[in-house]
């Protein structure tokens, strides 16, 4: 059974962080104010910008991959990382990560989604044309929790809490996997479970 905490008049499981309310600064950066958020590092302008020089320095063929590696040798965070496609898994595995990124091929669905939120938040990658209806482009957001009609996500690009359909969520992953020719990823804090 899982212990709850009382907060702003809502129970929320006491596995769950509290997110910072950081809008990122820089229109790259939304995996790294992501990853900072669910490692609960304190985010600033300049931690930010450390982990997208990093990330952008680590590899021209891989962005995510870059701002994990760093988290992980600068903080010493863990980190499960969920990938929908088979190709990209075995470039990753050549990469020789750190031991503590847990690397699983895995097609991205709703169903991985609500098995893992059980346990912590996840970063998702999804087409921010889903969620926003402005243009096509890669994104990562956090999601918190499942609700009646979808999940509660976090928008680093706001920096602030919405509700989302489950359609929505979905479209996001399709989208970003059959237009933008993507593949959709999901990282999660080990550290969290």
């Amino acid at each position: 059974m899982k212990k709850t905490i009382k907060s702003n008049k809502r129970t929320m499981p006491s596995n769950l962080i509290m997110l910072q309310t950081y809008s990122q600064t820089i229109s790259q950066s939304c995996l790294a104010v992501a990853l900072l958020n669910i490692s609960e590092i304190k985010i600033t302008k300049k931690k930010e910008w450390e982990v997208l020089e990093a990330a952008l320095k680590y590899s021209k063929d891989d962005f995510a991959v870059g701002h994990i590696e760093y988290l992980v040798k600068k903080y010493n965070k863990k980190f499960d990382y969920y990938l929908d496609n088979k190709e990209y898994g075995k470039y990753v595995n050549k990469k020789h990560l750190s031991k503590n990124v847990k690397i699983f091929q895995e097609k991205i669905t709703l169903n991985l989604i609500n098995k893992l939120i059980k346990n912590a938040p996840i970063i998702l990658q999804i087409d921010s044309y889903a969620f926003w209806r402005i243009t096509h482009v890669s994104h990562f957001v956090i999601i918190t929790e499942k609700t009646k009609t979808g999940y509660k996500v976090y928008d680093p690009w706001f920096g602030k809490f919405f509700n989302k359909t489950s359609k929505e969520v979905s479209t996001g992953i399709r989208s970003l996997r059959n237009l933008l020719k993507f593949w959709p990823q999901i990282i999660q804090s080990s550290q969290m479970k």
